[in-house]
């Protein structure tokens, strides 16, 4: 994801990239957290991932109290598909 990150915010040096693993690692629990999930499958779901990567943006340019209101849309779609995913997966369990 820092690539990505590094391309999306316009970086090309590699001074950052400690900083940048940080708010990497920062965005992905916060995103957890509002969703109230352990993992986050950003290799699978794109909306999920550019939800993760806005985050950080927002998390870079010291604006991250910003974030849930300007994205609140897009994080409610997450929560939704997240509710979902874990009611499919009960059943599935219970099905066992």
């Amino acid at each position: 994801m820092l690539v990505e990150l590094k391309e999306i915010l316009d970086i090309d040096w590699d001074t950052d990239d400690a900083r940048l693993e940080r708010v990497i690692s920062r965005a992905k629990n916060h995103i957890k957290q509002l969703l109230d999930v352990e993992n986050l499958d950003t290799d699978n779901d794109e909306d999920l991932r550019n939800l993760v990567f806005n985050c950080a943006r927002y998390e870079y340019n010291n604006v991250i109290e910003l974030f849930d209101s300007n994205f609140a849309g897009e994080i409610y779609t997450a929560q939704v598909k997240a509710g979902i995913n874990a009611l499919k997966n009960a059943k599935a369990e219970a099905g066992k």
